[in-house]
């Protein structure tokens, strides 16, 4: 939902352990329909939900009928991972909450995409959210806190196709170096 879902780190991709699945949609729809609750242009301070930054719905969506690109908030579930709303970005509030059975199920599908700029992983065993962590493919990982959390302290960039290099930290001064390496024959 953050900038109407227009942003490179927003989580679009959600894996729900199935035990908890039907609690967990419960209260996500819940949240989105209390972050969506007052639509509206962007310039205004009460405005929760604003417009798209350019294109028109042509149909789907459940547009509000008013001036501007609007998109309500959508939540597909039960999506296979091969769709195209599966395996690009989509920058408009649009999420995929799909279940999982298996840590190394949820890993692998996951991983499955060609893009890694964010994730995240929610689970009340600190050990096993660090575990699922660290072979997730992406630039940053977020452990129980999701996007648009960040750190400017820390470098920024994605794995695969997401990015290019690293801004923020000190990983961000490579921008302004050139690096050359300089061969010597010796007699």
């Amino acid at each position: 939902m953050f900038n109407t879902g227009q942003a490179c780190i927003t989580s679009s991709r959600i894996y729900v352990h199935h035990s908890i699945r039907d609690e967990f949609l419960v209260a996500y729809q819940g949240t989105i329909r209390a972050m969506a609750q007052i639509i509206g242009s962007a310039g205004d301070e009460k405005t929760t939900h604003g417009p798209q930054t350019e294109g028109k719905v042509l149909f789907g969506g459940d547009a509000p009928d008013m001036p501007g690109f609007f998109i309500n908030p959508t939540v597909f579930t039960d999506v296979p991972d091969t769709t195209r709303v599966s395996r690009e970005e989509i920058f408009s509030p649009v999420s995929i909450a799909n279940t999982f059975d298996t840590e190394e199920e949820a890993i692998k599908r996951a991983k499955d995409s060609e893009l890694g700029l964010y994730a995240a992983v929610f689970s009340k065993n600190i050990d096993r959210a660090l575990r699922v962590a660290s072979p997730l493919e992406s630039g940053s990982v977020g452990v129980k806190c999701t996007s648009p959390t960040m750190a400017l302290d820390l470098p920024f960039g994605g794995y695969k196709q997401s990015g290019v290099g690293r801004k923020f930290g000190v990983n961000a001064l490579s921008y302004w170096k050139e690096a050359k390496r300089v061969f010597v024959k010796l007699e």
